[in-house]
């Protein structure tokens, strides 16, 4: 991790010292009634800080197993140093784009968070965007929806849902305990069929077996307890009662043989949102941007066709 020092001498476009000029007595904390017990809490909390600064994961845990996980949490430290060597790229491609004429930005929703659209907004120097979400990443288009409506231009969702309900709470309780017991290959390989068709499965396409391929190679599952955070946040789903608040114009699309998120969420979906209109994605299962790329990206092209921009 560097230090403010560094960051101005390394890079002066961060402006470090009017920031901090900024911020400066602009934040003043009391402990109150709680100096005691924060007193006698210093050390540890002081100590927990160094170890933070110095990667030391050994902090929190003396488990092995454990510290190679927030190990991997903390890669996080890096950001602000990786970013600020990309600024002059950054800066650089952002001025190409607006240079060629680009007007529409999708933002495609396999994860993210409120923060994407004004992230987005201050690096292009666009205000609103069209989101694209599939499975997950669509039950988070949903609250970055609710969450920025005026960022968000139109919203598309893929096999994805609004409420989880007994039937998807309970598939996704099983894969919860699953991940504990299996091999990542294993348990990765149990959740094939919920992807894709048998049609599929039978004459895989050369670019999704290269895809996988990839992914093995990367590694499959970096982590069995971030798998399970991720399931816990799928069974907390819960935007339907919020959907009718939005104005956005809205397009849901589900493979017709989906058994995961199946028709009747998307039509769920559809019905809540007061610009939804839903459409099936013909012959193809819950990952159909991997199983039928083409005829899902047709699609979602004229939706967005009828909703530029500039509009």
């Amino acid at each position: 991790m560097y230090s403010a020092h560094e960051l101005l001498t390394r890079w002066p476009a961060l402006d470090v010292a009017a920031k901090r000029g900024r911020l400066q007595n602009s934040l003043h904390l009391s402990a109150g009634p709680l100096a005691g017990a924060l007193k006698v809490s210093t050390d540890a909390a002081e100590r927990v800080a160094a170890g933070l600064w110095r990667r030391d994961p050994s902090v929190w845990s003396n488990d092995p197993a454990v510290q190679k996980v927030i190990a991997d949490w903390l890669g996080w430290m890096s950001s602000p140093a990786l970013m600020a060597g990309s600024i002059d790229r950054l800066e650089t491609f952002a001025a190409k784009i607006k240079a060629d004429g680009f007007t529409d930005v999708v933002l495609l929703g396999m994860g993210g968070s409120s923060l994407a659209p004004e992230v987005l907004r201050r690096s292009f120097g666009v205000e609103r965007f069209h989101v694209v979400g599939a499975s997950m990443g669509g039950a988070i288009a949903q609250h970055l929806a609710l969450q920025a409506p005026t960022r968000v231009a139109t919203l598309t969702l893929v096999g994805t849902w609004a409420r989880t309900d007994p039937f998807l709470a309970t598939l996704l309780a099983g894969w919860r305990l699953l991940v504990e017991r299996l091999s990542p290959e294993q348990f990765l390989a149990a959740l094939v069929p919920w992807a894709f068709t048998h049609r599929f499965l039978e004459a895989p396409s050369p670019e999704v077996v290269a895809f996988q391929a990839a992914a093995r190679e990367r590694g499959l599952l970096k982590s069995v307890a971030a798998y399970q955070r991720q399931v816990d946040a799928c069974l907390g789903h819960d935007t339907l009662g919020l959907l009718p608040l939005l104005r956005t114009p809205s397009l849901v699309l589900v493979g017709e043989d989906d058994i995961l998120t199946p028709p009747r969420y998307a039509r769920a979906l559809a019905a809540a949102l007061p610009r939804g209109e839903v459409a099936l994605v013909p012959a193809t299962g819950h990952a159909c941007f991997l199983e039928t790329p083409k005829p899902l990206a047709e699609r979602v092209l004229r939706f967005l066709a009828h909703h530029p921009l500039a509009a």
